[in-house]
């Protein structure tokens, strides 16, 4: 019996995030697309309602199912937020290459700190509560297309482009390898 092979694809156009994150920003023309971790739990609520509504707008009243954060960046409080909002899956999160997996409310590490003991910072990673509300479809960096593809002023280590056929290269290894 052949396989029955299910490939969720999805669009994430965060120009703006690109736009803030490599020419500075100060002017942004839409304020919606800024990093989690940098802003108040207040200034997530308040960003994470007005794109609610926009996008609730936009689709004649049927709400928005799902949430991509900026540049994948999340914060501790995202997961109850999107939660609270009704969100049923998030892709921003990248704790399994492969497979879909359930929502943590928030991972727990210590800093690691080169001017301490080592003791000091090597404690294990402490797994946040699995939230069964909500699943994450997971984000692999390896397979986007964006950052081979995108000039970015700020990142050194970004030059812009790369043979399309070079990416392409790269999803068709990673589907034949997890088809095996």
């Amino acid at each position: 019996m052949p396989r029955r092979v299910q490939v969720s694809f999805g669009v994430d156009v965060d120009a703006v995030a690109g736009w803030l994150g490599s020419y500075g920003g100060e002017d942004s023309p839409l304020d919606i697309s800024r990093n989690p971790n940098a802003l108040t739990l207040q200034q997530q609520k308040d960003i994470l309602d007005h794109t609610y509504a926009m996008l609730t707008a936009f689709n004649n009243g049927i709400p928005p199912k799902g949430s991509v954060a900026p540049w994948w960046e999340t914060s501790k409080e995202g997961t109850n937020l999107l939660l609270d909002k009704g969100i049923e899956y998030d892709h921003s999160n990248m704790a399994h290459d492969s497979q879909a997996y359930y929502l943590r409310d928030q991972d727990l590490w210590t800093k690691i700190d080169y001017e301490t003991d080592a003791s000091t910072w090597m404690k294990p990673l402490f797994h946040g509560e699995a939230r069964s509300r909500a699943f994450t479809l997971y984000v692999v960096r390896y397979l986007d297309d964006l950052p081979p593809m995108m000039f970015i002023k700020s990142s050194p280590n970004s030059h812009g482009w790369v043979n399309a056929r070079d990416v392409e290269q790269l999803w068709k290894d990673t589907f034949s390898y997890l088809y095996r």
